[in-house]
């Protein structure tokens, strides 16, 4: 009823406290997410909580946090989205950082995890600005030949057993297009350890989040230096360089506004781990998934085939032959849609607000799932389909 007025947070629906407290609830939550978020919304519906009555920060640092909620749905998706005066991001470290804000290696997981997705208002806007231009069409063009350059070789040297760990393969390939994008290196002879760190590196986040023992919390905190070390020496070689370079790091370092502002080290640190770490991995996820569905669905998988043939004429790829390639797009859109590389994002209230007719109190950790809204039947008549 329109003018209605909301309900308190406490009464929004959810589980009680497990035995063990509501970090248990969480521990849940974060060993696998999706089944646990497909629980909570076909029991509670639209808008749940982790724990009903609330609980502490599980998403963002702060002592002040009231409880988790887990907005289903893509009517709740688009005004999370849209009301970023309401809705903050965080840093992708969580609520690890504000438990350690007092530590002296704190300054290193401000940096390592502090990037675009985590900035807001002006100081969002500002970092934009300077960060856009690397991502420019004649900048993509560009890194589009190393893509292609570095694709022939992955497929030169394909496996031939019949049997293969494929995502982590993608894994290590996208890790070399990113380490040739991102700074103009070849990650080839460091892209295990270097994959691993970082691999290690997002799987503790959420559970240094939550509630860690000591010897956890300081591997985290030996992976967070050792990221920041090696960033800041590629940023600390690309300035020393006097050999002109394509790649995001150059464009970063050169870039500043009509007023000569420019991104500082301790903030390029912050983007490029962010690009690198979230970039790689998604990428090597869509592509895993992607291959997977035309191998269960060889129709489509021909359809696309015979595009390719038919508009490249084998010739390699360009970003102005993908307009003539709407085949291309829709397995590509459909198998981010079906699969989509993240199920899930996070805001947090900076300030009182309402959601699906509840109060949201300032710190409110807000989850909201990309997964659920792709799965909606009024947006999708077939959502479980590859069409």
């Amino acid at each position: 009823m329109a003018g209605r007025a909301p309900r308190p947070f406490s009464q929004i629906p959810g589980p009680s406290p497990a035995p063990g407290g509501w970090r248990e609830n969480a521990h849940g939550f974060v060993a696998d997410p999706l089944p646990y978020m497909n629980a909570l919304c076909s029991q509670y519906g639209p808008l749940a909580a982790l724990v009903q009555g609330g609980n502490g920060a599980i998403m963002f640092p702060g002592s002040d946090c009231p409880g988790t909620v887990f907005a289903f749905g893509p009517a709740l998706n688009r005004h999370i989205l849209t009301s970023t005066q309401l809705f903050h991001s965080g840093p992708i470290i969580g609520p690890i950082f504000g438990a350690w804000r007092t530590d002296p290696r704190a300054e290193v997981l401000r940096r390592v995890g502090t990037g675009l997705f985590s900035l807001n208002g002006e100081e969002h806007q500002r970092q934009r600005r300077l960060i856009q231009p690397a991502f420019h069409r004649r900048e993509i063009d560009l890194y589009a030949h190393e893509m292609i350059r570095l694709t022939h070789e992955l497929l030169a040297d394909w496996p031939t057993v019949h049997t293969m760990d494929f995502q982590r393969l993608m894994f290590s390939h996208t890790l070399r297009v990113a380490g040739r994008t991102l700074f103009g290196r070849d990650f080839a002879g460091d892209a295990e350890r270097l994959a691993s760190t970082i691999q290690r590196w997002l799987e503790l986040i959420p559970i240094v989040s939550i509630d860690a023992d000591p010897a956890q919390v300081e591997a985290f905190l030996a992976l967070s230096a050792s990221l920041d070390a090696d960033i800041r020496a590629i940023i600390r070689e690309q300035r020393a360089s006097e050999q002109p370079a394509q790649h995001v790091l150059a464009s970063l370092i050169h870039v500043h506004d009509a007023d000569g502002d420019a991104l500082t080290d301790d903030e390029l640190i912050g983007h490029i781990n962010i690009l690198l770490t979230a970039g790689h991995e998604t990428t090597a996820n869509v592509l895993s998934w992607t291959i997977f569905l035309l191998a269960q669905h060889p129709d489509v998988q021909r359809q696309l085939q015979h595009e390719l043939d038919e508009v490249l004429a084998g010739s390699e790829p360009s970003t102005e032959a993908f307009s003539r390639l709407p085949t291309l797009e829709n397995v590509i859109r459909e198998s981010m849609r079906l699969l989509p590389p993240v199920t899930m994002g996070s805001r947090v209230t900076a300030a009182p607000a309402e959601l699906a007719g509840y109060e949201l109190p300032p710190g409110t950790d807000v989850v909201f799932s990309h997964y659920h809204a792709h799965h909606d039947p009024s947006l999708s008549p077939q959502p479980e389909g590859f069409l």
